[in-house]
C-alpha cells in the first residue's frame, strides 16, 4: 500500500536539495510511503515524476542517519538526472532486475556520490544503524561498508 510520506520527509529533502543537490533544485520529488519491515528506500523515474519511495520502518531514525538515506537516494535522482531519461530507461532495466554486479557497482557509485556531496558522516551513520537490522543483513553487501565510507571521505577531505 502507498501513502503519501509523512512531512518529516519531505522537509528533509528540501533541506538537502537546497544544501547538497542544487541540480535537483528546480525537479519535482515526490515522497511515498510503501509498507515494509526493514530501513528501505528507493528512488525512481517514472517519467515525468521522480519518486523516492520509503518504508515506516525507517521513522526511527535520527537526522543524521535520515540524511544519509534520503541523501542516498537524490544521489541516485542526481545520476538519473545527468544520465538523461533515455540512458535512465535504457540502463535502469538492465542494472537492477538482470545484474547482481550492476547493482552492486550502481550502488557504491551512488554511495561516493553522496559522500562526495558532504554526507559521508550521515552515510556513515545509517550504515552503523542498518547494519544492527536483521532483516537488512541480506541486501547489506550492495553498499559500501563503514570502513569504506571512511576511507573514501578522508579521501576527499570531507570529513
Amino acid at each position: 500500500m502507498l501513502k503519501p510520506a509523512p512531512k518529516k520527509y519531505r522537509e528533509a529533502v528540501d533541506y538537502l536539495v537546497s544544501n547538497y543537490y542544487p541540480e535537483l533544485k528546480d525537479k519535482r520529488i515526490h515522497l511515498l510511503q510503501r509498507n515494509l519491515k526493514i530501513f528501505w528506500a528507493s528512488a525512481v523515474w517514472i517519467l515525468p515524476f521522480r519518486v523516492i519511495f520509503v518504508s515506516p520502518k525507517i521513522d526511527v531514525l535520527d537526522d543524521k542517519p535520515l540524511y544519509g538515506l534520503l541523501g542516498h537516494e537524490l544521489a541516485h535522482l542526481s545520476i538519473y538526472n545527468e544520465k538523461g531519461w533515455f540512458k535512465y530507461l535504457y540502463t535502469y532495466p538492465y542494472v537492477y532486475l538482470f545484474s547482481k554486479q550492476g547493482i552492486i557497482k550502481e550502488e557504491n557509485t551512488v554511495d561516493k556520490l553522496t559522500i562526495k556531496k558532504g554526507l559521508g558522516e550521515a552515510l556513515f551513520e545509517l550504515r552503523h544503524v542498518v547494519k544492527q537490522d536483521k532483516k537488512h543483513a541480506r541486501v547489506n553487501y550492495l553498499y559500501l561498508t563503514e570502513e569504506e565510507i571512511l576511507n573514501y571521505d578522508r579521501s576527499n577531505d570531507k570529513w
